[in-house]
């Protein structure tokens, strides 16, 4: 670890034990303020630019179009086809904390210890602007909810880190005090905010990450705010027996529609001008969703509680000079955007970094028999769901999933079911349950149970303990 580094993740343990207060981050600079390069441009090299484009809440048929409903973003869609998409990209998590660690980490939920929202990313686990940092590379950021602030440490390596929101609407989030309720901005403001950057970001190589909120709900604050539909007034009719609890789920999902139809010209103008100097910077894009949202698939509303193929199923394309069109049709996740996005900057990282151990690169030759794992987020007491039947559903925890070409298997140490893969973008069908046979029952629990026990001493250690390294191999599961 090069100085800079290390006076960065000191910065934040000094930081962590002052106190977790947003308010305590301006003691000893711990504000996250830009700051210059502390290491000099390599001189004579092709100018770069790598950007990650994270989109909450997208689900995969928002860009790909579902039966009986063409997509609401044909400008994003278009992108996507001048690169190559992947048409099986699992989330880390069906929630927004978890997904995101994972994205800029390369670690999954058990190892990096973030598995549900309100958590801090421990400052021990080098992130993607750290590396890029130590390569040279000027780092910068705009995110646009409160999730993702500095106080959760997601700023962590950037040079220029802006999280600053316009939207009021909470003063506490999961147990962290929102800075005067703005909790989050819409994609006009984040657009420009990220052109600014891109302008006025110096040095011939960079690494940049933008992030947009407008698909979480509310819905319809995008398109229409004064006709905006929240889920608490669905959850109300359901708990009232309202017979027009389907109908107003349908208008939220009308409006989360027209939110897309909006956040798709802002993209659009973002990722034109990220490819207007093309002759002059190779300039390398990822564009992932972090989750998806259920509007009544398997009864389930919004996201977080569940691992449907409407909320882990989610779009991811890559836009590069040296990327070839096409499609990735084997499954592909979270953990392997970071080693995917180090790939395309040409940058060699140790084989035993931890930001490679779990992903792979998905430029790279892929083999059809590779799994990819996640989990649902975990709830600090039991969580009761209420669903579109009345009922509340007790949730286990924790809960995991395996991807692979046969389906989605989903489960625990105790339980395991298999869903059959839908080649088709996710709709308000419930994806049909298959029987497992009592091997793939006692494997899948025995890989869940190794899970579970890396989740219990979360961030204590990266490295895959032996026994659930014996597992994977043993089960036939390739990361």
């Amino acid at each position: 670890m090069n100085r800079v580094r290390y006076l960065v993740k000191l910065q934040r343990v000094l930081c962590a034990v002052v106190g977790t207060s947003v308010f305590a981050f301006s003691i000893f600079g711990c504000d996250a303020e830009p700051r210059d390069a502390e290491e000099p441009d390599v001189k004579g090299e092709e100018a770069t630019r790598v950007v990650l484009i994270t989109l909450d809440t997208m689900r995969f048929d928002t860009l790909a179009g579902a039966e009986g409903r063409p997509t609401p973003m044909p400008l994003l869609d278009a992108w996507s086809k001048r690169g190559l998409v992947m048409t099986r990209h699992y989330a880390a998590s069906s929630t927004t904390q978890p997904t995101h660690a994972s994205l800029l980490t390369g670690l999954h939920p058990w190892q990096h210890g973030v598995s549900r929202n309100g958590q801090v990313l421990d400052a021990r686990f080098d992130t993607l602007a750290e590396v890029f940092g130590s390569a040279g590379y000027r780092t910068g950021a705009v995110v646009s909810s409160f999730p993702l602030h500095r106080h959760f440490g997601y700023e962590q390596g950037f040079e220029r880190f802006d999280d600053a929101f316009d939207i009021r609407m909470t003063l506490e989030w999961s147990g962290a005090r929102v800075p005067g309720g703005a909790f989050y901005s819409l994609a006009r403001s984040i657009t420009d905010k990220a052109l600014a950057m891109v302008d006025a970001l110096e040095g011939s190589r960079q690494f940049l990450w933008f992030h947009y909120f407008d698909l979480h709900e509310p819905y319809g604050d995008l398109a229409a705010p004064n006709q905006v539909v929240r889920l608490a007034e669905v959850y109300q009719r359901i708990e009232a027996g309202d017979d027009d609890a389907a109908g107003r789920l349908e208008l939220a999902r009308q409006r989360y529609e027209a939110d897309a139809r909006k956040l798709d010209r802002e993209l659009d103008r973002l990722l034109t001008r990220l490819t207007s100097d093309a002759g002059e910077v190779a300039t390398h894009v990822v564009v992932v969703s972090d989750h998806g949202e259920a509007f009544g698939e398997e009864g389930s509303i919004g996201h977080g509680k569940r691992l449907s193929e409407a909320l882990i199923r989610v779009p991811c394309f890559v836009l590069s000079p040296s990327v070839e069109p096409g499609r990735v049709d084997v499954p592909v996740g979270s953990v392997d955007l970071p080693v995917t996005l180090l790939s395309l900057a040409q940058l060699e990282v140790e084989a035993s970094s931890p930001m490679v151990v779990a992903g792979r690169d998905l430029t790279g030759p892929l083999s059809e028999d590779r799994s990819v794992f996640g989990m649902r987020r975990t709830f600090a007491s039991t969580f009761h769901e209420l669903r579109l039947d009345g009922a509340r559903h007790a949730l286990p925890d924790p809960v995991f999933y395996i991807a692979d070409r046969s389906g989605v298997s989903i489960g625990n140490r105790d339980e395991t079911f298999r869903r059959a893969p839908v080649l088709s973008p996710p709709d308000q069908r419930d994806a049909p349950h298959l029987a497992v046979s009592d091997e793939a029952r006692a494997r899948n629990q025995a890989l869940f149970e190794a899970f579970a026990r890396d989740l219990e001493s979360a961030g204590q250690d990266v490295e895959l303990d032996d026994q659930t390294r014996a597992a994977l191999e043993a089960l036939g599961y390739v990361q």
